[in-house]
């Protein structure tokens, strides 16, 4: 069964928007273990490390951007 281009563009948008939520949690988890290792390498001492900034959960521009980077690449020919 062959999809229409409303369920292609859905697909993609889905799979740009989980790329980029698997790269922000997977960022964010080794943002927190590697305060977490220098924290408690630090325990006892006077010198704490900061809290790292935690970076942006992907917004609606961004994903509709890299769906269109993935679109791009499948429709070209190549």
């Amino acid at each position: 069964m062959s999809l229409n281009p409303f369920e292609v563009r859905l697909q993609v948008l889905s799979m740009a928007k989980d790329l980029l939520t698997d790269q922000y949690h997977t960022n964010r988890d080794m943002l927190v273990q590697k305060y977490e290792f220098a924290r408690q390498a630090a325990e006892g001492s006077s010198n704490q490390p900061v809290f790292p900034e935690i970076p942006e959960f992907p917004q609606e521009d961004k994903i509709i951007a890299k769906a269109n980077a993935l679109y791009n690449f499948i429709s070209t020919k190549s």
